[in-house]
């Protein structure tokens, strides 16, 4: 210090700014000199490390002097690499009087001594406090009290009595006698009594030390003393009257809640087995064969066979008795709502179609539930689009078996928006719902979330609906975007037809390593924009369809629903001449980063934390028209 001092002084002199310079060392490490609070001169270069680590040296709350390092060169937090111990007990006064500390897997811990409480909950810092007394009056001090052992216990030694050469008995017995002893500590036959407080306990499995703690007598209490124990009994009393009447009280409210709630579940029954048999009524034999749950599992041999499972139930193989097989999906035990359920059966038992998925029979029994469809050998066509992604070599498809794909589920859906005597909107379409049979020849499934409305109604409630995470048109998140319509499924299908042509273009192995959304937008630029060509494998007529496919795909993906087409209006850009689709403009969501958002979230969660992004899209104005 005294050679830093005469440097400094030998500084101040140097460049002459006088004796009431001050030397600050910086938050940055730089030493700067100071004229009261105007900077004069910095003495270092400064500056904040980049690389490497920083190290701190603290003495922490438990008395303990540790070092921590941080790395600069990542995120990173404090680090303790080095402490002068572990025992966390062995720093003076972490416990407070009248407790001692005992090391823990999960630190350190205090015990008040027998007969004694914790002064302040939760501060232990604070010691122990007891309000016993000893009757001095008591001729027989050996009946009325008893000595109380604490084995492995140091203690800080303040005593005011000691003898050598005895044993524990009469350690205990001559603090016994002693009507102003309360605590004595004995070690290798020294016994000493002890003034209270008590300080500095330490629990040490190899100590040899032993307290013994003055309580009143188990099976006799003076009847003019309010001691400890009749303090503590009438303690527990209260705590046990308390516990029994809560317990009272929490079997009452739990048998009131069973009876209520058996109240609504028959009530609740009844009204789905109504909707159920109204269901049957209303169809006649057009209705799908209803099944027992013994059926279902006669059909599916007890569920042996799992074929796959999503967010709604398990699907299982099966054959019914003429040998057809099937593919029974065996709803979750939380799908209770009957108006749910009709709503798929109804959806699909209004249709026939090539490209619609047959349902050929339900099973409807309180808690069980199913739904009987025909078999789809070749599964679902997420398993071709991400063939990169599988190590199966069966999983590939050609371009042209691609574009049919693609056709056939626009023609299944332009049948549910138009063809049928009542509108579907289907509101899931993605790659997992379209299944493929023996000639992939494509299927559209799963119309849990679909809605039906008359043809002309094109404004639907979307009240409490989830759908597929990143098919999801953006006016079901908010009605900033537009009206939820039949449109909403021109947009899954638009990302689901980018999806399928986007795994053939040059730009396919970037994906990986760029998020969706700059991936499309490489894709928008390169092949629509600048007519790039897609891949040097393809011929010419490969070429035209994932083109096409492409153009199709984004005019689809529209921000505004209005400027979608319809998707009669897809098929025929699909099955027409690529130079009559005009260039769409580059979606806006698309070409924006997207929120993540979690498949469990209710609607309005998620209608807050998606709009937000995107308050200004009124100000989004399309580079072209759909013709």
């Amino acid at each position: 210090m005294v050679r830093f001092g005469l440097n400094y002084w030998k500084i101040s002199e140097n460049f002459k700014l006088g004796t009431d310079v001050s030397l600050n060392l910086e938050n940055d490490g730089s030493l700067c000199l100071y004229n009261g609070s105007v900077w004069k001169k910095s003495l270092t270069a400064g500056g904040n490390p980049r690389v490497g680590a920083i190290y701190l040296v603290r003495l922490d709350w438990d008395g303990i002097l540790r070092l921590y390092n941080q790395s600069l060169e990542k995120e990173d937090n404090w680090k303790s690499i080095w402490s002068v111990t572990e025992d966390k007990c062995l720093p003076k006064g972490l416990c407070g009087i009248n407790s001692y500390c005992t090391n823990t897997d999960g630190g350190a811990q205090c015990t008040c001594l027998p007969g004694f409480d914790i002064a302040r909950e939760g501060e232990w810092s604070a010691g122990c406090t007891s309000d016993f007394k000893v009757d001095c009056r008591d001729t027989n001090q050996s009946r009325s009290y008893v000595m109380r052992s604490v084995l492995n216990v140091t203690w800080e030694d303040n005593y005011y009595s000691a003898s050598r050469g005895t044993t524990e008995e009469s350690c205990k017995e001559g603090c016994l006698q002693d009507c102003n002893c309360i605590v004595t500590l004995f070690r290798d036959g020294e016994c000493r009594k002890q003034k209270l407080p008590l300080s500095y306990g330490r629990f040490s499995p190899n100590a040899t030390d032993m307290a013994f703690v003055r309580e009143h007598s188990l099976n006799y209490i003076h009847p003019g003393l309010t001691g400890h124990r009749q303090r503590l009994t009438d303690v527990q009393k209260r705590a046990l009257l308390g516990v029994s009447l809560g317990i009272l009280g929490l079997l009452i409210s739990s048998i009131i809640y069973y009876v209520r709630r058996q109240r609504g579940w028959c009530n609740h029954g009844k009204e789905n087995k109504q909707s159920i048999d109204k269901f049957v009524l209303n169809h006649g034999y057009l209705a799908p064969k209803r099944y027992s749950y013994n059926e279902i599992k006669r059909i599916t041999k007890s569920l042996t066979e799992k074929l796959g499972q999503g967010g709604y139930g398990v699907v299982y193989k099966g054959k019914l008795p003429d040998g057809q097989l099937v593919a029974v999906k065996v709803l979750k035990k939380t799908h209770d709502n009957a108006e749910e359920f009709v709503n798929e059966v109804a959806s699909i038992s209004r249709t026939s179609h090539v490209n619609i998925v047959n349902l050929l029979g339900f099973c409807y029994e309180r808690n069980n539930k199913a739904l009987v469809y025909e078999f789809m050998p070749n599964k679902s066509l997420d398993k071709f689009i991400h063939k990169s992604r599988s190590a199966d070599p069966n999983c590939s498809l050609g371009w042209r078996k691609m574009y049919e794909i693609a056709v056939g589920v626009a023609q299944g859906l332009e049948y549910l928006h138009r063809g049928c005597n009542t509108r579907i909107v289907h509101f899931d379409i993605k790659p997992q719902n379209i299944l493929l049979d023996e000639d992939f020849c494509p299927k559209i499934s799963d119309f849990e979330l679909a809605k039906l409305c008359v043809k002309k109604q094109s404004i639907i409630s979307m009240l409490g609906t989830r759908g597929p995470i990143g098919y999801i048109a953006p006016e079901v998140f908010s009605r900033n975007f537009g009206i939820v319509s039949h449109k909403s499924d021109v947009y899954s299908y638009g990302i689901m037809l980018l999806r399928m042509a986007e795994t053939g273009t040059n730009v396919e192995t970037k994906s990986s390593q760029s998020s969706e959304h700059y991936f499309l937008e490489e894709i928008y630029e390169n092949v629509v924009m600048q007519n790039e060509k897609i891949h040097d494998l393809m011929t010419e007529e490969e070429e035209e369809v994932v083109r096409k496919m492409l153009m199709v795909g984004f005019w689809c993906t529209q921000t505004a629903p209005l400027d979608r087409p319809s998707m009669n209006k897809v098929v025929d850009m699909l099955q027409g001449n690529l130079k009559s689709i005009q260039i769409p403009p580059m979606p806006f969501l698309l070409s924006s980063p997207k929120p993540q958002f979690s498949c469990s979230l209710p609607l309005p969660v998620i209608v807050e934390t998606y709009a937000a992004p995107y308050g200004l899209i009124n100000h989004y104005q399309p580079r072209g028209t759909l013709p």
